[in-house]
């Protein structure tokens, strides 16, 4: 720790044999089994450790207030497919018809926070 800040490390590992170290004192093991095709770490063990990071990833944008019940609504409006996925967002969350949200979305500058 420097200047008291504290900070979590975390190591996610397909291999026990390099678990651990200065990551942590009690490593997990995401996959641990040997792989159908040998040498191929894009199988299960690759598969295994993008699904612990992104329940990960999940997990701390709900923590940092990202989330609304079960919608993401810090999202950045930047394509036609995102301004969609907003409008229905904002739809489901305030109960409203979608032009209703698609108007309060506008008005609030196409900020999802802001529109409800």
């Amino acid at each position: 720790m420097r200047g008291g800040e504290a900070r979590e490390h975390v190591a996610v590992t397909s291999n026990l044999r390099h678990a651990g170290g200065e990551a942590g004192e009690d490593p997990d093991c995401a996959g641990g089994r040997p792989e159908v095709l040998t040498g191929s770490t894009r199988l299960k063990a690759g598969t295994s450790q993008k699904m612990v990071l992104n329940m990960l990833s999940t997990a701390v944008m709900a923590r940092l207030g990202h989330v609304y019940e079960n919608l993401m609504i810090d999202m950045l409006v930047t394509n036609e497919k995102l301004a969609e996925r907003a409008v229905r967002i904002l739809a489901e969350a305030s109960g409203k018809s979608v032009s209703e949200a698609e108007h309060a979305l506008g008005a609030a500058g196409h900020d999802l926070r802001a529109g409800w």
